[in-house]
């Protein structure tokens, strides 16, 4: 349950927790220091995502095929 709770949002592990949005460019910034697949930057990113994906910015990270077009 931690591990899934962990996916959705990084910053439980964090002493103050931070929204989703501000999350995901430290994970990017990480993803890319060490050198992670896109495949899994990509999918680790949807699952913070969850009920954003239909959204307008969702809609345009779901359209992305490499690390570079998500920054």
């Amino acid at each position: 349950m931690l591990a899934r709770a962990a996916e959705w949002n990084i910053s439980i592990f964090s002493s103050e927790k931070k929204p989703v949005l501000d999350v995901i460019p430290d994970f990017l910034r990480l993803a890319v220091q060490f050198n992670l697949p896109f495949a899994n930057t990509k999918y680790t990113i949807q699952m913070m995502l969850r009920g954003m994906q239909d959204s307008p910015f969702g809609k345009q990270f779901l359209a992305t095929q490499v690390t570079s077009e998500i920054w």
